[in-house]
């Protein structure tokens, strides 16, 4: 071979690394592209769920007089889960606790609270109430992004008669 022969065959092998070269960098830019756009819609679904995910529990209400009642309520978390922490560590921003009469005309009583310890009982005291009359309570939480779901009513009577000695 003479020289010029020698200097094509170095440029076709120096073309073919660089072809190579290339082909290894796209390969590896596809994954990490891949990686962005994963890590980008988590974050967007993340942001599309920050309302809350599960509804309060074991809501109840006890008469204080004829006409006042502690609605008391649990939010479940795991504290084992650092999702359930941060909800209600800043995202969570109160809860709607909302009472009404469904045989009746009377507009439903909505209180936005944020009253208790976090991850065991919160409550809120709702006032004028009908003696004799059937009320159901519900309570949800609420996030800058919106309402989470509704607990299960809890249904209530008001006496007639003042039941305190």
């Amino acid at each position: 071979m003479d020289v010029k022969e020698r200097r094509r065959e170095k440029e076709k092998e120096t073309v073919g690394c660089r072809r190579s070269a290339r082909s290894v960098l796209n390969n590896v830019r596809q994954p990490a592209s891949q990686a962005i756009r994963m890590r980008m819609w988590s974050i967007f679904v993340l942001l599309s769920i920050l309302v809350p995910l599960v509804a309060p529990i074991n809501v109840s209400a006890y008469m204080i007089n004829q006409t006042t009642a502690n609605i008391s309520w649990i939010y479940p978390l795991d504290t084992n889960n650092p999702d359930d922490i941060s909800l209600l560590g800043g995202m969570i921003k109160g809860f709607y606790v909302i009472v009404f009469a469904p045989l009746s005309m009377q507009p439903p009583i909505v209180h936005r609270n944020y009253e208790g310890t976090i991850g065991t009982q919160y409550w809120d005291i709702v006032g004028n109430l009908t003696p004799g009359t059937t009320y159901h309570a519900q309570v949800k939480a609420f996030t800058k992004k919106g309402d989470g779901k509704p607990s299960v009513p809890y249904i209530f009577t008001v006496p007639k008669e003042d039941f305190r000695e």
